[in-house]
């Protein structure tokens, strides 16, 4: 009762709830909700910093790593160049050349010493100084000669009765180079009486491009230049000659050479059954060898078929008949010179009389001889 009458007495306005303001009171601000405290941006900003420096300090470590990596990999490639150095080095004191030394992050090139040089040895030093004079040599002669076809680039180092290992190019007909002849060994076969020349080349290939061509069995190839006279090349290297001779030797006179001449073709008549052979000429007898001849071969019905022309031929003596052993040369047929093959060519009589012969006074070797 006493609650209802305090109700009673009290403003109409304050029971009914809250009352606009009036014009004479003052508008409060409006309030927004309430945020976080002002201390908790700080603590985000040093989050952010310190993601950022352990980014960097990540990203620093990864370039060290990487740098470390190419550090190693430069020094290894300067002590591949120091053991390179090194071992030219070693060569160096032969050659008579003095290397700098160098410091490197690899190490510092320790030279050895320089070894007393060995004294020259004359024999080497001659036989080098003769190589480079004969190849000067062979390529005048090929250049004088006006051998088309053949340049020789490399023969290697001479030994007695040839050289190699050698490699020649080979021209066209316009003097371009198509291809090349490579062999270990290379000796020279030629025939004065003939006038020809024949490079004899062992063991190679001829290459064409890309495609090498071993030589046909039995491993030789033979470069056959018919008409160039062979004294040049003879007195200038007889050491590719297996059978070269000086030029004075022809003649040992011991025999006269028309005498000797004309009792050989008469023995040569007796054994025509199919064909003779007539000495035409000769220029000189050594050691029972008839040097520089040249032989006419006839046909059965007596015509000239061919002429054979050589530095040297021997009469071999048979069991039954004789050989003629003809040596370093060429035959001629019609128009055609063809040197020997394998230097060599025989003429077999079995009716003529190695006893007769030597009756004659015509020098008639034993067959080993």
């Amino acid at each position: 009762m006493q609650l209802l009458l305090l109700l009673a007495a009290l403003p109409a306005c304050e029971r009914a709830g809250p009352r606009a303001p009036s014009a004479a009171e003052p508008l409060q601000p409006l309030h927004s909700p309430p945020t976080a405290p002002a201390s908790t941006a700080p603590a985000a900003a040093d989050a952010a910093d310190a993601a950022e420096r352990h980014r960097l300090r990540l990203e620093n470590e990864q370039l060290r790593l990487e740098l470390a990596a190419e550090r190693e990999k430069r020094q290894e490639r300067e002590r591949e160049w120091l053991a390179y150095v090194k071992g030219l080095a070693d060569l160096a004191p032969r050659a008579g050349v003095e290397l700098p030394s160098f410091e490197t992050e690899a190490g510092t090139l320790e030279l050895p010493a320089a070894a007393a040089k060995a004294p020259p040895d004359p024999a080497l030093e001659a036989r080098a100084l003769r190589d480079a004079q004969i190849l000067r040599r062979m390529q005048a002669l090929l250049i004088a000669d006006s051998v088309q076809g053949l340049d020789v680039l490399e023969l290697g180092t001479f030994q007695d009765g040839f050289t190699g290992p050698v490699v020649f190019r080979t021209l066209d007909d316009e003097g371009r180079p198509f291809g090349s002849i490579c062999a270990d060994r290379l000796q020279l076969e030629g025939s004065r009486a003939a006038r020809t020349l024949t490079f004899v080349f062992s063991v190679g290939y001829q290459r064409r491009g890309e495609q090498r061509t071993p030589f046909a069995a039995p491993g030789v190839l033979r470069v056959e230049l018919p008409e160039v006279d062979p004294t040049p090349w003879l007195e200038g290297m007889p050491e590719l000659f297996a059978n070269a001779r000086p030029r004075e030797w022809r003649d040992d006179r011991l025999y006269d050479l028309t005498r000797l001449r004309v009792a050989l073709n008469l023995q040569l008549r007796e054994d025509a059954a199919s064909g003779s052979w007539r000495l035409s000429s000769l220029e000189g007898v050594v050691g029972g060898v008839l040097r520089e001849v040249v032989l006419d071969g006839f046909g059965a019905e007596g015509q000239l078929e061919r002429k054979l022309f050589a530095d040297s031929l021997r009469i071999l003596e048979r069991p039954q008949g004789v050989v003629l052993l003809l040596e370093s040369g060429a035959q001629i047929r019609g128009e055609v010179k063809t040197p020997f093959l394998e230097g060599r060519y025989r003429i077999i009589l079995p009716r003529a009389s190695s006893e007769r012969m030597r009756a004659e006074g015509i020098p008639v070797l034993a067959a080993d001889e």
